[in-house]
């Protein structure tokens, strides 16, 4: 059908009206909203490029999307957890094994840097009582949850990873809390976390995506991360792009080593990365205990 438009003038309006309606409905899509909080999707096209805005107008438009907008507590919204008895237990087991293998003790310290909902604190002081408790989140709300929560260690949940001590720490972690960041901002986020911890220290990093397949079914899985807004780092990365010879490096394939096909992908790995010994010989840390079977890669 055939549509004249006479004058211009309404040809014009009716093109800058459906431009607009595009324009808002794609910017619509870059947020999910609640009661509490506008946020911005994880993997979206304005999440994955806010880093290359102008830093001004990237703080404040973060500030923005950090801001409250109701007096609700951050957690009575974002942490309405799921009591299924079973996927505490299995999640329960998988912190069990990480902390094992990290080598945790009482009366050591641990620092997440990806909090979130603090389900893996919880469980770690759940094992541990006396283990010492740190933390850092992107999301001011999470580390104010956090002080409320731990309120034995308070002062060590920061809003800046630039605020935690460095060589103070025997622990850390990251689970799922780089995924959607270029590969040069995980490269100086995990080497700011490094800094915190003791020399012999232990950091692992959940969640990664990296191609170092093996098989045809991890890397289609890599493809589909990859087209949904998460990076696939290049292989080896981690050794020998960002850390180079100061670290040992290891990778598990999580599903594997959490024995957890059903919580895990086929290209999910999991990296422990230990910050050498000052001195040479010192042994006050022993390397990750993985069985052979449990690594995936070492490059």
């Amino acid at each position: 059908m055939n549509i004249s438009c006479r004058p211009r003038f309404n040809c014009a309006v009716i093109f800058l009206s459906a431009v607009s309606i595009l324009l808002i409905v794609f910017t619509l899509n870059q947020f999910s909203f609640n009661a509490y909080k506008i946020r911005l999707v994880p993997g979206s096209l304005l999440q994955r490029n806010l880093d290359k805005l102008p830093s001004k107008f990237a703080a404040n438009m973060n500030y923005w999307l950090l801001k409250n907008n109701l007096q609700s507590q951050w957690e009575s919204i974002h942490c309405n957890l799921d009591t299924n008895e079973t996927k505490k237990n299995i999640f329960n087991q998988q912190i069990k094994k990480l902390s094992k293998t990290l080598g945790v003790q009482n009366g050591q310290s641990l620092f997440d840097t990806n909090m979130g909902c603090l389900q893996s604190l919880k469980q770690f002081r759940f094992q541990f009582p006396d283990l010492d408790l740190a933390g850092f989140d992107q999301d001011d709300d999470a580390v104010d949850y956090a002080r409320r929560f731990f309120n034995d260690t308070t002062r060590k949940f920061v809003k800046r990873l630039s605020q935690a001590r460095n060589n103070s720490f025997d622990h850390a972690i990251n689970i799922a809390g780089l995924q959607t960041k270029r590969a040069d901002l995980q490269c100086s986020e995990v080497k700011a976390i490094l800094k915190t911890l003791k020399p012999g220290g232990i950091l692992y990093i959940g969640h990664n995506f990296e191609g170092i397949c093996k098989s045809k079914i991890c890397k289609t899985c890599l493809l589909e991360k990859k087209s949904i807004g998460f990076t696939v780092l290049n292989k080896c990365f981690w050794p020998k792009v960002c850390l180079r010879s100061k670290y040992d490096v290891y990778y598990v394939l999580e599903k594997n080593f959490f024995d957890s096909a059903r919580d895990f992908s086929e290209c999910q790995t999991g990296v422990f990365v230990r910050k050498k010994p000052a001195v040479k010989g010192h042994t006050n840390k022993t390397l990750p205990a993985l069985r052979p079977s449990d690594i995936y890669y070492q490059c």
